[in-house]
């Protein structure tokens, strides 16, 4: 696996407003919220296991979902990504995580 970061976008469906919150609060430290339920991170892939792993313990699998889409390496998320309307690639800031 390499340790070079990579874009990604992950989507989340939960259902319960308490799950939901804690869920979106813990993306949040590590990526953009692009949309409600959408956010867009520049990490590496042990990086997105580890969040993954979390999210997963987190959420009902019986109720929610979560889609998580590689966008590649960092350098190319610019050509994977369009956006329509008031934002673009520019506006998103995502935080550095040591």
């Amino acid at each position: 696996m390499s340790d070079e970061k990579r874009a990604y976008l992950l989507a989340y469906d939960v259902c319960d407003d308490k799950r939901r919150a804690h869920i979106a609060k813990y993306l949040q430290s590590y990526g953009e919220r692009i949309q409600y339920s959408l956010f867009y991170f520049e990490i590496r892939p042990v990086r997105l296991l580890q969040i993954r792993k979390k999210v997963e313990n987190e959420m009902d699998c019986r109720e929610d979902s979560v889609l998580v889409v590689n966008l590649g390496r960092v350098e190319q998320a610019d050509d994977a990504m369009e956006f329509v309307g008031r934002r673009s690639l520019r506006d998103v800031e995502v935080p550095t995580v040591i």
